[in-house]
């Protein structure tokens, strides 16, 4: 004898198989939700330089912080006071927030150039870009930089500070020679929070940076004081 027709209804197989369809059929608006508008993927030129601009300013801060007890320009009244008796401490804080901004402004280069224009943005990338990486060579020598930001390498290599160098005054040059031919048709505003987006200024710290890392070299056979005065 056939089961009743109305028994059929409660095959539990019917039941999970319209279950899968109408879970299929509604996955993409399903998997919506995570899609998170306060929190993008990524960020525009503007944004990007709001944040490269006052954290250039706070790893001045940091660097500044730990070099100075070993210069002893600070000291601490606080007998156990680790990096004011020169013991091993970590500053992977400072380390982190200088490829922090060092990511950001490998981005916003990209970005600003891709963006017809937008070269005055490019510009003070380059600028902050060479004083970041300064930063870094002139505490801990030898860093990861040529292989760092692409996220090809999972173990960047080691590039050397010498060659970081030549680097720093390639980015100010070229920080400089963009700046200065002024062809560009989108400005730099107040998201621009160390000088409010005056390409002047910038031109100005161009200049200034060139003359500070070549007397960086001063203990060194590349060191010619005519280049810094010039």
């Amino acid at each position: 004898m056939k089961a009743p027709r109305f028994t059929r209804l409660f095959d539990p197989r019917i039941w999970l198989a319209a279950l899968v369809f109408f879970t299929i059929s509604g996955c993409d608006d399903f998997l919506s939700i995570n899609d998170d508008p306060n929190n993008p993927t990524s960020a525009p030129a503007s944004g990007l330089m709001t944040n490269v601009t006052f954290e250039t300013a706070q790893n001045h801060f940091l660097v500044a912080d730990n070099t100075s007890y070993f210069v002893q320009y600070l000291a601490s009244p606080n007998e156990a006071n680790t990096t004011d008796t020169q013991q091993p401490v970590s500053y992977g804080t400072t380390w982190f927030n200088l490829y922090n901004v060092l990511t950001d402004l490998y981005d916003l280069e990209v970005l600003a150039a891709e963006q017809e224009g937008n070269s005055e943005a490019l510009g003070i990338a380059k600028l902050l870009k060479a004083m970041n990486l300064a930063l870094l060579v002139d505490n801990w020598g030898s860093v990861p930089y040529s292989q760092a930001f692409t996220g090809d390498v999972l173990q960047p290599e080691y590039d050397s500070g010498e060659d970081l160098y030549v680097e720093i005054f390639t980015l100010i040059d070229e920080g400089i020679t963009t700046l200065e031919a002024g062809d560009f048709t989108t400005t730099v505003g107040n998201e621009d929070f160390i000088y409010g987006g005056d390409t002047e200024l910038w031109i100005k710290t161009g200049y200034f940076l060139r003359a500070r890392y070549l007397n960086h070299l001063s203990k060194t056979d590349q060191y010619d004081p005519t280049a810094v005065l010039s």
